[in-house]
C-alpha cells in the first residue's frame, strides 16, 4: 500500500493516541479479519449509559492510526446509533482527518472490516437472546428440522440440480477462477455454489471478513481469476489485499448477490 508521507504521519500521530491492549485481549475472537495487518478490537457498552466504547489495537503503525480513527469517531454511539452508521460515514471519516489522498480502496476496505466486527459485537452485547436464536438448520440421519424462514428455504435447496452444479463446476475448473461469495445470499445460489465446492475446492462463503483471506489462499493455490459475490466494498478489499500480497496478476471480477 503506497501511502504519502503527509498521510503517513497522520496516520502514525493518530496511532499514537492509543493505549496498547493487554495481551490477555489479542485473542483470535478480538482479531478482525481481511486487514492487511494484524488489527485487534474490543467493544464494551458502557455501565449506566449503555453507551459504545470501542478500543483496538495494531501491529502496523499505519493500521494502528485507522483503529484510533474508528475509536473517535463511533465511541460514545448508542448501539442503535451505531448499527445505524453506514460505510458512507467511514469515507466522511478519513476525508476529514486524512484528506483525499487517503481515501484508497485498502484504507477504506480496512476501515469497513473493522466496522463490520464492531456492529457484529455490538449486536451480541446488546441483544444476546436475538443472536441466540438465529435462523438454524439441524440436520439428523432422518429429518431436517429447519429454524426460520431463511433455514427452510436452506433446506429446499440443499440438493440443487446437478446439472447445473457440474456445469458451473467444469466452468471454474476450465478457467482457473476461485469464488469467495458473502453467506447473506439467495438459498439456491448457495446451494448450488456449495454443491460445486465438492468437486472444485476454490469456492468459499463466508462472512465478508475472510473473504479477502481466502482470495489469497486461492490465488495462491493458482487460481487466476476471483469471482466476488458481495458489495462493493468486499470487491475492493479483495482486489487490495490480493495487490498488497502480490498477485496483482490475478483478476478481480465483481457481482451482485441476490438476496433472500
Amino acid at each position: 500500500m503506497l501511502v504519502s508521507l503527509s498521510v503517513a504521519r497522520r496516520l502514525i500521530e493518530l496511532g499514537s493516541r492509543l493505549s496498547p491492549l493487554p495481551d490477555e485481549e489479542l485473542t483470535a475472537s478480538n482479531r478482525v479479519m481481511g486487514c492487511a495487518a494484524q488489527v485487534w478490537l474490543t467493544v464494551r457498552l458502557e455501565p449506566g449509559t449503555g453507551l459504545v466504547q470501542l478500543q483496538g489495537w495494531s501491529d502496523s503503525e499505519l493500521s494502528r492510526g485507522l483503529v484510533a480513527l474508528l475509536a473517535e469517531g463511533l465511541s460514545g454511539l448508542t448501539p442503535e446509533q451505531m448499527l445505524a452508521v453506514p460505510t458512507s460515514r467511514l469515507q466522511q471519516l478519513l476525508l476529514g482527518s486524512l484528506g483525499a489522498a487517503a481515501v484508497a480502496p485498502s484504507r477504506s476496505g480496512g476501515l469497513a472490516n473493522m466496522l463490520e466486527a464492531a456492529k457484529k459485537r455490538v449486536r451480541l452485547l446488546a441483544a444476546p437472546a436475538t443472536m441466540a436464536t438465529f435462523p438454524s438448520l439441524r440436520i439428523t440421519a432422518d429429518v431436517l428440522e429447519p429454524q426460520g424462514a431463511f433455514a427452510e428455504a436452506q433446506a429446499r435447496y440443499l440438493r440443487p440440480e446437478q446439472e447445473q452444479v457440474a456445469r458451473l463446476a467444469s466452468v471454474l475448473r476450465a478457467k482457473s477462477i476461485g469464488v469467495v461469495a458473502h453467506f447473506y445470499m439467495d438459498p439456491e445460489v448457495q446451494g448450488v455454489l456449495s454443491s460445486a465446492a465438492e468437486q472444485w475446492p476454490h469456492i468459499a462463503i463466508s462472512d465478508s471478513l475472510v473473504m479477502a483471506d481466502t482470495a489469497v489462499r486461492m490465488a495462491e493455490a493458482g487460481c487466476r481469476y476471483i469471482c466476488v459475490l458481495g458489495v462493493d466494498f468486499m470487491s475492493e478489499n479483495v482486489r487490495a489485499i490480493l495487490d498488497e500480497a502480490g498477485h496483482t496478476d490475478v483478476k478481480r471480477g465483481a457481482g451482485c448477490l441476490p438476496g433472500p
